[in-house]
């Protein structure tokens, strides 16, 4: 009896280790790259595979979704409130509430692309995947702002 309890106890604890889980890694952001300190913006990228994330430093970090490893920093001066994808232009844009501007990112080369003036300080952005149209609300509430993603201008 006491076989028969002990193997189903050892089957048990062997199950319970294969479908638990555990954090697969901790990628540090400060480095090299330097600049964000607390992040609070990440952006999955489907196209090149890659996270950028953002925070309250003044440039976006891109990095590989594979390795983790870092591929690029991205000045935006001001910081970045928000983040959206267009994925048939295969464009990142970041709203910078200080400078009242949109930072265009190529997704791909991860590279600055255009940045879009907007009248207001923009802190939430919704973009429709099938117009190419972002819409960008301003921090007084009182303003909405429609980006043409195709031409990037408002």
């Amino acid at each position: 009896m006491k076989r028969i309890a002990l193997s189903v106890f050892l089957v048990l604890v062997v199950i319970s280790l294969c479908s638990g889980q555990w954090l697969e890694t901790i990628l540090p952001l400060p480095d090299s790259f330097g600049g964000l300190r607390w992040p609070d913006n990440v952006l999955y990228i489907p196209s090149s595979n890659a996270v950028y994330v953002s925070g309250a430093g003044d440039n976006v970090v891109a990095l590989d979704a594979a390795t983790g490893n870092k591929i690029a920093r991205l000045a935006s001066d001001g910081g970045v409130e928000t983040m959206s994808f267009w994925s048939a232009g295969n464009r990142v844009y970041a709203a910078s509430r200080e400078l009242h501007l949109i930072w265009v990112f190529d997704a791909l080369s991860h590279q600055v692309r255009a940045t879009i003036p907007v009248p207001m300080q923009p802190r939430v952005m919704c973009l429709n995947q099938v117009t190419g149209k972002l819409y960008v609300a301003g921090a007084s509430g009182d303003r909405l702002a429609v980006v043409d993603c195709v031409t990037d201008s408002v």
